[in-house]
């Protein structure tokens, strides 16, 4: 059974403040996502910079071939770190560099070993639109990326099952390219 908020709130102003110090320090020992939470309260830039590093590690990891050659990737675990970061950050601009450093990664990848399956490219477009969202809706972020995601585009070019020209196309839609003709 799940404790409640409202309970856990009704709990803890029982305690004074020793107890609640006390408590914490214990949260923060026995849990790493406590741990990490502590660290963007009370050391944003560093934190989130050292998270996001090991997050893309992360993400380098979980590209990798299996024994017979096929792709072992646990997007459900990338996604998830990913969305862990957003939460944890509240940083568009870091967020966004991962997202693209998903998409980025995941294209070298198939340039590397070759062709891999519909769903994969679609869990890639999926991820590039919302960095495509991100530039368009944010100005500075484009123009922070602009060069990263010309490059991923042209890279995706001549990968398959349509990846290459849906990537184009997303690419193509954002209005900051079409603002100084």
């Amino acid at each position: 059974m799940k404790l409640k908020v409202s309970e856990l709130k009704k709990h803890l102003n029982q305690l004074d403040k020793k107890q609640l110090i006390q408590l914490i320090a214990e949260l923060h020992k026995t849990d790493e996502k406590a741990q990490q939470f502590f660290m963007m309260q009370f050391n944003r830039e560093d934190a989130t910079i050292d998270l996001l590093e090991r997050t893309k590690k992360s993400i380098d990891k979980n590209y990798s071939m299996g024994p017979r050659g096929q792709l072992y990737l646990d997007f459900p675990k990338i996604k998830k770190e990913i969305n862990e970061f957003e939460k944890l950050s509240n940083d568009l601009e870091k967020t966004t560099d991962l997202q693209l450093y998903f998409v980025e990664s995941g294209t070298e990848f198939t340039l590397t070993y070759g062709d891999i399956d519909e769903r994969f490219y679609n869990d890639l477009l999926n991820i590039f639109v919302k960095v495509i969202d991100a530039c368009e809706n944010n100005e500075k972020i484009f123009e922070h990326f602009e060069n990263r995601l010309y490059k991923v585009v042209s890279r995706s070019e001549n990968i398959g099952w349509s990846y290459g020209i849906a990537m184009e196309q997303l690419y193509s839609s954002l209005s900051h390219l079409y603002e100084n003709e």
